[in-house]
């Protein structure tokens, strides 16, 4: 389609609604682009091939420090390996040491990589009052539960007392943790 121009009375060139418009300019020189960089195909693995993450729960008796020793989990040396991680969490959940793998030395007997530790006994834990919860028969299916702010909270439980006596066991439970200092 051919522009037309029309000629205003200032001299001015005015474009008519429904054609093309007058040559745009193009640029000189088309770039390419660079390649895309990306893994091979053998570089990526699931992550339970690729590497593993090993759990490990410290006893009671063992403290933060214990566990930040890099003999702490020595036994285990055979199968753990470069690029796995070691997530070590507290019997009563004090602390969590994660280790992602650099190095298994074999002559210091030492287990090499980064640590992140979490001391969980300096942070407030966070527990819903539960004193607005209710007790609902939610089907055939699912049975008696305990629901609370429109959320399923527990579900499955045979007879109404059973859901209640799981609804006191988390109330006593939250006035206990409530009480605990560290």
């Amino acid at each position: 389609m051919a522009s037309k121009t029309v000629t205003s009375a200032a001299d001015e060139s005015v474009a008519v609604p429904g054609t093309a418009p007058p040559s745009a300019p193009t640029p000189d020189v088309v770039r390419p682009r660079p390649p895309r960089v990306q893994a091979r195909s053998d570089d990526i693995k699931l992550g339970d091939h690729g590497a593993n993450t090993w759990r490990v729960t410290a006893q009671v008796d063992h403290t933060i420090e214990q566990a930040q020793d890099l003999r702490y989990c020595w036994h285990k040396h055979a199968e753990i390996k470069p690029g796995d991680t070691v997530i070590i969490t507290h019997k009563l959940w004090f602390y969590i040491v994660e280790i992602l793998v650099k190095e298994v030395d074999m002559e210091a007997k030492a287990i090499l990589g980064w640590y992140r530790v979490r001391d969980l006994t300096q942070e407030e834990l966070h527990t819903p009052d539960l004193a607005d919860a209710e007790l609902t028969w939610l089907g055939n299916t699912l049975l008696w539960g305990v629901v609370h702010d429109g959320q399923v909270l527990a579900s499955g439980f045979e007879t109404q007392r059973e859901a209640e006596a799981y609804l006191f066991k988390k109330q006593v439970r939250r006035q206990a943790v409530k009480g605990v200092r560290f």
